[in-house]
């Protein structure tokens, strides 16, 4: 896992279990094409694929299969056998953001690194046989408990902000690329716990428009306006740093 995020990977969504159904939930990137995309049980890679299609298209095939198609249903059955087992899988994917040129031809990220990855990682589901996977995985469930993870597992859930001037002097700040998949849709509210000289809690809200306008994967910024400008310009000297807790997708804690 730890290798994926190295090589650019981002948290893009999760598997659930809904109405006895296996299903999806991608927030960002839903639309990119050419990706490597990943599935991950707490923190183990499971699955690398490769697609051309729109992201949200390839995970539909794994989540209604066709009868010809192998590997869709063996996929399916895995994810199906974790999440039967109370658990949640989260989906991890890779945009080449700086496509190259060689000759005529665009060089496609996703296609050279497929295959390295998979003979490195040796992911799991790539290859192993049902039969391997199942007792693999009776002995994991056995050792878990049946809850679901509040917010991805997969990475840090700190990080630091640099106030520079347009955030000291406004109130928002952007998440850092690789954090994106841990906050919530474009428009939702998020609670900020405010802490330092002065402690009060205000809601905000996360924006992953602006941002889209020149980053494909909408990465989000978190606004504050005038209550979190003010505790900042309190609190902090501009280009002083200011530190980030993710407590849930639509939950932070700011301190010094």
């Amino acid at each position: 896992m730890e290798r994926l995020i190295k090589h650019g990977f981002v948290s893009a969504g999760y598997w659930f279990l809904e109405d006895n159904n296996i299903h999806y939930s991608l927030y960002s990137c839903r639309k990119a094409k050419e990706v490597l995309y990943a599935f991950i049980y707490q923190g183990e890679v499971k699955y690398i694929g490769k697609t051309d299609q729109e992201i949200e298209k390839r995970m539909y095939g794994y989540r209604r299969p066709n009868k010809s198609q192998s590997t869709n249903i063996k996929v399916h059955n895995n994810i199906r056998e974790i999440l039967d087992a109370g658990k949640r899988i989260d989906i991890l994917i890779l945009v080449n953001t700086n496509p190259q040129q060689h000759g005529d031809y665009i060089v496609n990220l996703a296609a050279g690194l497929e295959g390295r990855l998979i003979s490195n990682i040796k992911p799991e589901w790539n290859g192993r046989s049902k039969n391997n996977l199942t007792k693999a995985m009776n002995k994991i469930i056995k050792k878990t408990e049946t809850t679901n993870d509040i917010i991805p597992n997969i990475i840090t859930t700190k990080f630091d902000i640099t106030l520079r001037n347009t955030y000291y002097d406004r109130g928002f700040f952007n998440v850092p690329t690789v954090y994106t998949g841990c906050f919530g849709q474009d428009g939702k509210d998020i609670e900020m716990r405010l802490e330092n000289k002065s402690s009060k809690t205000i809601i905000g809200k996360i924006d992953r428009k602006d941002n889209r306008k020149t980053d494909r994967l909408g990465t989000p910024r978190i606004k504050g306006s005038t209550q979190l400008r003010e505790w900042i310009q309190e609190n902090f000297e501009p280009q002083e740093v200011m530190k980030i807790e993710v407590l849930s997708r639509t939950s932070i804690r700011l301190y010094k």
